[in-house]
């Protein structure tokens, strides 16, 4: 008998007996019109599905689970907890849980276990593709998309998919309540309840946050103040992240301005009686647009300084107020740093720096 080695695969070829062999004893078995196929259990689906000799019916796939895998899945034994003895191939997507199992197993080679006997050829590549084919058609035919419960945005992802669609930097806690926590997460399912009153707050926080985006032609006349806690120093000597390079201390903050227009910066500053002789840059979006001197002979407050009036276009911007760094070195801080005693202060003293603008429209 010849033989055709493909890989590690041995396949022997068609042998047809007809009559009786000269060398096969006179009292044994006539084999007459016999085909006789030598295949070993390929270890390669595609080397199986070459070799392949036609393609075997449900039916068939089901008489072979019924041989080969009931011997142990059965009412009986229950081995991982499963029986085959009713398992139809045709109408696997009626056990879709039965066949998913059976799917994975027949594609790890596990099934059936070594030691048990198991169909030779390409039995086991037709019966896992056929019984793939059947699922994922039914599936198809009714797709199960399952049950979602209700889900909305958490503060956080609120403030994030405003930042990704408009590009503004907003802070939801001014409209919406908090987020019920549930296992440590503020954005659980089960947790995110819709009540009247939270969808009043999403409906606000979208109308504040349509202005922000699109501005307000028709807006009056506003004023809003931006004031650096008393205990913090803005004499400071390092550069301020956001602050336009060659100055140090000062702040930054993110301003809305409602509509193109003119605005005018204004700065309150209290030296107390020290002598003054400081300026102030005052920039937005990174760009100096005026530059503010601050001279002070010392006693009693300095007056307020206003800008010339700044065309602003509408929208968010950063605006940022330092000083200018006239020398390199050490300076001594005139407005208490935090390793100075504030003992003896007079409470009427206020130390830090106020920087406001106010549109002209």
């Amino acid at each position: 008998m010849k033989t055709l080695a493909f890989g590690a695969l041995a396949v022997g070829t068609w042998l047809v007996l007809s009559g009786q062999p000269a060398n096969q004893p006179s009292n044994s078995p006539r084999v007459s019109d016999a085909v006789l196929v030598g295949a070993a259990a390929p270890h390669d689906a595609r080397a199986a599905a070459a070799h392949s000799i036609e393609p075997l019916s449900a039916i068939t796939l089901t008489q072979v689970v019924q041989q080969y895998c009931v011997v142990c899945h059965n009412n009986a034994l229950l081995t991982g907890n499963v029986s085959m003895e009713r398992f139809d191939v045709a109408k696997a997507a009626d056990n879709a849980q039965t066949a998913e199992r059976m799917i994975r197993k027949l594609r790890a080679g596990m099934m059936p276990p070594p030691g048990i006997p198991r169909p030779g050829g390409d039995t086991l590549l037709q019966l896992v593709t056929t019984l793939e084919d059947n699922v994922d058609a039914a599936a198809k035919a009714n797709p199960n998309l399952g049950v979602r419960r209700f889900e909305r945005l958490s503060r956080d992802e609120y403030n994030r998919v405003i930042k990704d669609i408009l590009d503004l930097d907003i802070d939801s806690k001014a409209w919406l309540p908090p987020d019920v926590l549930m296992a440590s997460f503020d954005n659980m399912a089960p947790a995110q309840l819709l009540t009247t009153t939270l969808l009043d707050s999403f409906m606000r926080a979208a109308s504040e946050v349509s202005r922000l985006a699109v501005g307000n032609p028709a807006a009056a006349l506003v004023s809003v103040r931006h004031q650096v806690p008393s205990e913090e120093s803005q004499h400071a000597w390092d550069h301020i992240e956001g602050t336009t390079f060659g100055t140090r201390g000062g702040f930054v903050v993110t301003q809305n301005f409602p509509v193109d227009g003119d605005y005018v910066f204004l700065i309150e500053t209290n030296f107390g009686d020290k002598r003054v002789d400081e300026e102030v840059d005052i920039s937005i979006d990174g760009d100096r647009v005026a530059l503010v001197p601050l001279e002070h002979a010392g006693g009693g407050e300095i007056p307020v300084k206003r800008t010339a009036p700044i065309f602003v276009k509408a929208g968010q911007h950063q605006v940022s107020a330092a000083f200018v760094n006239k020398i390199e070195g050490m300076y001594e801080d005139r407005f208490s740093p935090a390793k100075w005693s504030a003992s003896g202060t007079p409470r009427q003293v206020r130390r830090g720096s106020r920087v406001s603008s106010t549109s002209r429209i």
